[in-house]
């Protein structure tokens, strides 16, 4: 049975919106599960509201990302390269409708202690386009 392993997460993002550009970079412990055909890691963001902290978990399959966000504002985003997905995003005011259509969906093993995961996608909020983001995030085996 596969053990979960402590790791050392960095999420490196993108985002450009109409001609303007903004990066942030972002640092997490978490865990990761290592299975036969896919890999589950799991982090907490820091404190959010009474509920305490939000927890993400990354699913990567063979041919899809799915990033699942659970707080006071909860997503659920699926990543299939050259698809258009529908998702949804969960905020105390309501749910506001998502698209997301993958660029570009790469994973990378470097070594046993290293990996490395790559998104490029288009974003549309509520049918309006919001933008496209890249995504990456390095997950490092303690």
């Amino acid at each position: 049975m596969p053990i979960a392993r402590e790791a050392h997460i960095r999420i490196l993002t993108k985002e450009t919106l109409d001609g303007l550009v903004n990066e942030s970079q972002s640092d997490y412990r978490g865990r990761l599960l290592e299975r036969e055909r896919s890999i589950l890691l799991r982090y907490e963001d820091g404190p959010e509201g009474e509920e305490g902290p939000a927890s993400t978990s990354i699913h990567i399959r063979e041919g899809q990302v799915e990033i699942v966000r659970r707080g006071s504002v909860s997503n659920r985003l699926v990543y299939i390269p050259g698809e258009w997905t529908s998702c949804h995003y969960q905020t105390p005011m309501g749910i506001l409708g998502l698209r997301v259509f993958t660029e570009r969906f790469q994973f990378l093993k470097l070594s046993d202690r290293k990996m490395r995961l790559i998104l490029s996608y288009q974003l549309e909020l509520n049918g309006q386009e919001a933008g496209r983001r890249e995504l990456l995030i390095e997950i490092t085996m303690r």
